[in-house]
């Protein structure tokens, strides 16, 4: 059963009838049937949202991950990518507990997974992922986060003709104590132990129990076309990097939303790098609930210090 409003399930109908109609008549074209296909593919969306989407605001954001085709990766009990276009086809694991997890990974090699999204209302939406990338070695990865390094891999989005990205979070980024997970490594660095995931069971420990741990997130702008292309990339590899992910999410603020990416700062110099801290000067990998220092590295050469306050 549909949560649409009453409006956009009539809708739906006319479609239908329209395609059943034009089938029966043999009066539909090549050209014809492009466009039923990208109509129907907008109608599936619409179909997915709730009757009440219209009243999303910044104070009242609605979640409309349903308009995401297996947001998880998997369908009827089994590791399915279906709904996503992935080249190369993705890990699902080695063994049926590594399965279990329902995540996906890309192990040293180069990849792009992402999907099109079409029939959203106009507005200000927020696209999020857990994801990690693993920079070569865990211990190489420490030393490549505690140098300032981004990495290779990028959670991207693509709206309006415009592509807007964010480099994922590094594994380094969240290690910590032994919070008693299995499958996961240990390294010392300056003396100090760190625990972070080393397979697909510890990972998801950290994705369902670790609040936002390696949670990557993009603000961005959808237009009146009602397009949106999500997706995760690696276009340079490193000997033994790692890329795992699963769960995305998108949440809507409404066509007034004041909210506004990082990544759309008006600057006459683009902005090419951003690290983010806590209130205390700590690094961390994103944006956090209370007061964040973004620091802002832009092709000129400068560098921008802004505050953002989360609520």
């Amino acid at each position: 059963t549909s949560l649409a409003a009453a409006t956009t399930i009539e809708a739906a109908n006319a479609l239908i009838t329209k395609m059943q109609d034009g089938y029966e008549k043999c009066s539909i074209e090549n050209a014809d049937a492009e466009d039923f296909i990208t109509q129907a593919n907008a109608m599936l969306t619409k179909l997915a949202l709730p009757s009440n989407v219209d009243e999303a605001s910044d104070e009242n954001p609605i979640d409309l991950t349903n308009a995401i085709k297996n947001p998880g990766y998997w369908v009827d009990g089994t590791n399915s990518i279906a709904n996503w276009t992935s080249n190369p086809t993705p890990n699902f694991g080695n063994d049926d507990t590594q399965k279990a997890a329902q995540l996906i990974e890309f192990y040293n090699k180069t990849f792009d997974i992402s999907q099109d999204i079409a029939g959203l209302p106009e507005g200000t939406y927020t696209v999020g992922v857990h994801a990690f990338y693993r920079f070569g070695s865990a211990s190489d990865d420490y030393d490549k986060w505690k140098a300032g390094d981004e990495g290779n891999t990028l959670l991207y989005v693509t709206t309006n003709n415009t592509t807007y990205s964010k480099p994922v979070a590094l594994l380094a980024s969240e290690a910590g104590d032994d919070h008693g997970y299995s499958g996961t490594t240990s390294y010392t660095k300056d003396g100090k132990t760190y625990v972070v995931p080393n397979d697909m069971v510890s990972a998801n420990e950290y994705f369902q129990n670790e609040g936002t741990k390696y949670k990557n997130e993009l603000t961005v702008k959808v237009g009146a076309d009602g397009n949106l292309l999500i997706g995760v990339k690696k276009d340079t590899n490193v000997a033994n990097d790692w890329v795992i992910l699963d769960t995305w999410t998108l949440t809507y603020y409404g066509k007034n939303s004041t909210k506004t990416g990082i990544e759309n700062i008006n600057s006459e110099a683009a902005p090419v790098k951003f690290e983010y801290f806590n209130i205390n000067g700590i690094k961390t990998t994103g944006l956090h609930h209370g007061l964040n220092i973004i620091k802002i590295y832009k092709n000129d050469g400068s560098i921008s210090i802004k505050k953002v306050i989360v609520k």
